[in-house]
């Protein structure tokens, strides 16, 4: 769409099939009463006083927002190196990488099979290693079409793998108030994306598409190390 008709009928498009799924949603999802009765300005305030509250609520929001920072400065990044040498592809063929993505699909369905088997923690571990993996691939092997093939696979595999795991944590953590957990947590994790977004851009202006790389790969190694301790010393408190 946008090698023919222009960028703008890309969010043109986009914003149509919002307001078709918007209103194929209220048709169709189930009405149900919320479980706590609160005005809005008091619920808004509220999710400050869940986030100073809960340990793992901060914790989840933060693995996630570095991870999707992660995620976030490759996917606005990509098109800039696939559309420069040694590649130079059309934007149309730089669009057709956004199929590979859909491999994310598959990581969130494993996620849903695999949490209560192995653990919320221990599949968050797995996944954001694959996540870590992901970057040193694209970093190595990111001038050849292979090498972006199996990162990003890698990438969207880890990332989905691990949002499902992390949102159960937090959904379990107080069950009258999990539309306000996911709140606070989506918020956390879009800006993380935004500011991963805009500091990408920025190194692979500065540093090419291997500081672009290097970058995603400090933020998935924090984010695993961050994840790590948490899981420790919250394994250790509860022994």
């Amino acid at each position: 769409m946008g090698e023919y008709w222009g960028w703008r009928s890309v969010f043109l498009v986009a914003a149509i099939l919002a307001v078709i799924i918007g209103v194929l949603l209220h048709r169709h999802l189930p009405s149900r009463a919320p479980a706590v009765q609160m005005a809005y300005p008091r619920l808004i305030l509220s999710m400050g006083t869940l986030f100073k509250e809960h340990a793992l609520l901060r914790e989840s929001a933060l693995t996630g927002a570095l991870w999707f920072a992660a995620f976030n400065a490759m996917w606005a990044t990509l098109a800039i190196h696939v559309t420069d040498a040694p590649f130079d592809y059309s934007v149309q063929q730089a669009g057709l990488f956004g199929i590979i993505g859909l491999a994310g699909i598959f990581g969130a369905k494993a996620a849903g099979r695999l949490v209560n088997r192995v653990g919320a923690g221990r599949l968050i571990s797995f996944a954001l290693v694959m996540v870590l993996a992901s970057f040193a691939v694209l970093g190595l092997w990111g001038n050849s079409l292979a090498g972006l093939i199996v990162g990003i696979i890698l990438l969207d595999l880890g990332v989905f793998a691990a949002q499902i795991p992390n949102q159960v944590r937090i959904f379990s953590i107080d069950p009258k108030a999990q539309s306000r957990m996911n709140a606070v947590y989506m918020l956390c994790y879009y800006l993380g994306a935004a500011a991963g977004s805009a500091i990408g851009v920025k190194m692979m202006s500065v540093h090419g598409w291997q500081g672009m790389s290097l970058f995603g790969l400090a933020l998935a190694a924090v984010a695993l190390v961050h994840h790590g301790v948490k899981q420790r010393r919250s394994a250790s408190s509860s022994q």
